[in-house]
């Protein structure tokens, strides 16, 4: 397990105003900070500083990230949390935290909504027939 802080100049470009928190979909599910883009930076920036360990509970954190840059677009500093949080998850990667194969890709779907229709089609098509228990 790496303890080496990530190199993450972007989050500094946070002035951590919280204009991205209504935004985030895992804050409007969970109400927690750690789970708004300002949360996340303030982790990372944690981190960074070396007063939070790089774990499993501080890599749960960021992989609960849809990485949807909802964010982005409500960001008055221009901050890019996707690509933020893109090289935070390829450092946990590299550190041995990896989510699982079919996580991944449901978060991929997750991000494009076209593909997420399409998807959540064929959920109701196994539904149905009663094979989605199988998966």
């Amino acid at each position: 397990m790496s303890n080496a802080p990530l190199p993450l100049p972007s989050t500094l470009d946070c002035i951590t105003c919280g204009l991205c928190i209504p935004s985030c979909p895992t804050w409007q599910l969970t109400g927690r900070e750690s789970q708004s883009p300002r949360g996340r930076v303030h982790l990372i920036r944690a981190h960074e500083e070396g007063r939070l360990p790089f774990d499993a509970d501080f890599v749960g954190e960021l992989e609960d990230c849809l990485v949807c840059r909802r964010c982005e677009s409500v960001c008055p500093a221009g901050v890019s949390f996707g690509g933020v949080m893109e090289h935070a998850r390829e450092e946990a990667r590299d550190a041995g935290f990896a989510l699982p194969r079919k996580v991944r890709l449901l978060l991929k779907q997750l991000n494009r909504p076209g593909r997420l229709n399409v998807s959540m089609g064929a959920v109701r098509w196994l539904q149905r027939f009663g094979l989605a228990q199988r998966l």
